[in-house]
C-alpha cells in the first residue's frame, strides 16, 4: 500500500483545512507513506455529497490510482450515513482503503469497517440534533419577537466601501464577504447607488 490520497473539507468559508492537513502529513510520515494528490472542498456542508474534490477523488478512486485515502476524521467525509456508505462501497469496490487519523479508524478491517458505519451513524445523529437545537432557539426567539440573522445596518460608510468594491469588479459574493455584511446588503448598496 504506496499510493495514498488526502481528503480536506471544512464547512465554512471562515475556517481552513491547515490543520487538517498539518495532522494528515504528520501522520503519513511517521507511517512512511507518501501523498500523491490532496483533495480539498472548502466551504461546503459535508450533507452535500456533490462536491467537486470529492468527486475528483471518487473519479480518481474508480480509475484505482489510490490504494489509501488519509481524512482527518470522518465528518470531513460526509454527515450521513447513505452518502458514507456509498462512499466506502465505491472504495471497497476499488481496492481503496480509508484510514480516519483523529478517529483512529480504518476500512482496512471488517470491524473497521463496522466503526466506519457506526460512526456514519452518529455523525448523521449530530448533524440532526444541531438542526433541530437551531430551528428550536429560532422558533423560541420569534415567539418573543427577536431579530434573527445578521442586522441590517447600511451606513454611508459600508455603501461607499461596497460600491468601490463593485467598480473594482469584485463579485457580490466576495463583496459581502470583505466588508462583512449579507449578500442582501451589499445588493441593497448598490440599488441605491
Amino acid at each position: 500500500m504506496n499510493r495514498v490520497c488526502a481528503y480536506l473539507r471544512c464547512s465554512t468559508d471562515k475556517q481552513d483545512v491547515s490543520s487538517q492537513e498539518l495532522e494528515i502529513q504528520n501522520y503519513a510520515s511517521r507511517n512512511n507513506f507518501h501523498i500523491l494528490k490532496t483533495f480539498r472542498d472548502e466551504g461546503v456542508s459535508g450533507k452535500i455529497f456533490q462536491r467537486d474534490g470529492l468527486c475528483e477523488m471518487l473519479k480518481e478512486i474508480r480509475q484505482r490510482r489510490y490504494d489509501l485515502i488519509l481524512a482527518y476524521d470522518l465528518s470531513r467525509l460526509g454527515r450521513n450515513v447513505r452518502g458514507c456508505c456509498e462512499i466506502l462501497e465505491i472504495c471497497q469496490e476499488n481496492k481503496t482503503d480509508l484510514t480516519f487519523i483523529k478517529d483512529g479508524v480504518s476500512t482496512n478491517s471488517i470491524s473497521g469497517k463496522l466503526v466506519f458505519q457506526i460512526m456514519a451513524s452518529v455523525a448523521e445523529m449530530e448533524n440532526s440534533l444541531r438542526s433541530a437545537r437551531i430551528k428550536s432557539g429560532m422558533d423560541r426567539a420569534r415567539k418573543e419577537n427577536k431579530k434573527i440573522g445578521r442586522p441590517k445596518i447600511l451606513t454611508a460608510q459600508l455603501s461607499n466601501a461596497i460600491i468601490e468594491l463593485r467598480q473594482k469588479n469584485y463579485g457580490i459574493r466576495k463583496i459581502a464577504k470583505t466588508v462583512n455584511c449579507s449578500v442582501g446588503v451589499v445588493y441593497q448598496a448598490l440599488t441605491l447607488q
